[in-house]
């Protein structure tokens, strides 16, 4: 169950220092100005946080957080793509919605 919670915080901040990244991840194991860009984006958003300590550890290891943000984002795409394949034949509105949002 801890695991679960963890797992879902982690994700919350994910999608919250991949907000400002877009653009940048799809090239990150390829261009290191990219990678970069990402360290700083993710001191500048922890500051914001108000360096609320539960992201502290996170947070001071900009290298490391910015690959989890690209393993996260593949992940992402991942579970899309089965979502996209298992609908791919007679989406509803709501399924073009929904999917919309998640691209």
């Amino acid at each position: 169950r801890a695991a679960c919670y963890k797992k879902g915080q982690d994700r919350m901040l994910n999608r919250y220092f991949q907000e400002g990244l877009k653009g940048l991840i799809g090239n990150f194991g390829f261009i290191t100005s990219n990678l970069e860009k990402c360290q700083k984006s993710v001191v500048g958003n922890y500051r914001k946080l108000k360096e609320d300590k539960r992201y502290f550890a996170k947070c001071h290891q900009p290298n490391e957080l910015c690959l989890e943000l690209l393993d996260d984002i593949s992940a992402q795409s991942e579970e899309l793509e089965v979502v996209l394949n298992s609908r791919r034949d007679f989406p509803s509105k709501e399924d073009c919605v929904e999917l919309k949002e998640q691209c």
